[in-house]
């Protein structure tokens, strides 16, 4: 359907481009994703060569790289606001392509508590193998969630750290309160 209504010439753009990417993230659309990404660099080219022909030649050939860099950005800003969302999820086919595609853009802040708060073990690894490491945090989450099996994969097999002081295991006990 996107297809359809995005071939019929219309333009998703700002905070509707945010919505259709986070919705996509979120139900694991990753075909959408991939189209809104395609759409958005297509409408930012034209934009681009548009500006280009009303400027002159030589300007507007640097002016249009320029734009052209900066929109691709934006898109992959707006893409990924669903980061979030696909961990959420636990999509771990849309999180591999965001990952690729866009990494400098992903908030990877509180990637593994969303993993972890959803006991989703794949993710955690993912997240791992790029870089992200995990913290007490996530052991928290995991406890906030409920998730008994995933505290224990934490730490066990995922090796989470705990720190030196046992505030994780304080927090967690405050969430029982015990």
């Amino acid at each position: 359907m996107l297809s359809y209504v995005l071939g019929e010439g219309l333009h998703v753009g700002g905070i509707h481009f945010i919505l259709a990417a986070v919705m996509a993230a979120r139900s694991g659309a990753l075909d959408c994703l991939r189209l809104l990404q395609d759409h958005a660099v297509a409408a930012a080219a034209a934009a681009a060569a548009a500006g280009a022909a009303a400027e002159g030649a030589a300007a507007a050939a640097a002016g249009a790289a320029a734009e052209g860099a900066a929109a691709a950005v934006q898109v992959s800003w707006h893409l990924g606001a669903g980061f979030a969302s696909a961990i959420e999820s636990g999509h771990v086919d849309v999180v591999e392509w965001m990952l690729a595609t866009m990494p400098a853009q992903l908030d990877m802040e509180h990637a593994q508590q969303a993993a972890a708060a959803g006991g989703h073990r794949q993710l955690v690894t993912l997240l791992e193998g790029h870089g992200v490491p995990l913290s007490e945090q996530a052991f928290v989450a995991a406890a906030e969630a409920g998730d008994e099996g995933m505290m224990e994969w934490l730490v066990r097999e995922a090796g989470c750290p705990m720190g030196n002081d046992g505030s994780a295991y304080v927090q967690v006990g405050g969430l029982s309160g015990g």
